[in-house]
């Protein structure tokens, strides 16, 4: 038997009236989407330095307006360096979509504000693993001060689903006194 053609149409539907095959009079208009930007090649560092925070620029310049910070020990991926200055890489297609550009210094005067990452993956997990050890800590403290308290007391906390409030310096670090 005689062979079809092969398909020449990228398109999901034929051109033309393939649409208005299926759905007759109310066809929805067909737009291809325009395809993401093609994918370089991404380098992934730890912010390091001095500071609890690092500023993004908008542009490699330190009087460029700020687009955003990046904590110490956060995970930045990098696409591009300029001098001492590295482009960070878009996280969301929002970010693609409007053309966001953030410049980090990678040197500063207390020494190096990037740290390179050799195995990212096994980075992640590091740092997740610091996580749940500090989730650990608030839990285990806030389990004590439960105890502390009466019982009655405690319950009526729980039940409305609150932590007892302590004292500021008694809490352990990056948890809030209530």
């Amino acid at each position: 038997p005689a062979r079809e053609p092969a398909r020449t149409n990228a398109g999901a539907f034929p051109e033309g009236d393939g649409l208005v095959g299926i759905y007759g009079s109310n066809a929805p208009v067909y737009k291809s989407p325009e395809p993401l930007p093609p994918v370089g090649q991404v380098f992934f560092f730890r912010v390091r330095g001095s500071a609890a925070e690092s500023v993004v620029y908008e542009r490699p310049s330190e009087g460029a307006e700020h687009a955003g910070v990046r904590h110490r020990g956060e995970v930045v991926r990098v696409c591009d360096f300029q001098g001492a200055w590295a482009r960070l890489a878009c996280e969301t297609e929002a970010e693609v979509e409007e053309r966001w550009q953030g410049w980090m210094l990678c040197e500063g005067p207390d020494g190096a504000l990037l740290e390179e990452i050799e195995d990212p993956i096994d980075s992640e997990r590091e740092y997740t693993r610091s996580l749940f050890r500090r989730i650990g800590k608030v839990s285990d403290h806030v389990l004590a001060r439960l105890r502390e308290r009466s019982a009655a007391r405690a319950r009526q906390y729980l039940e409305v689903g609150r932590v007892p409030p302590g004292k500021r310096e008694h809490l352990p670090e990056s948890t809030r006194c209530l």
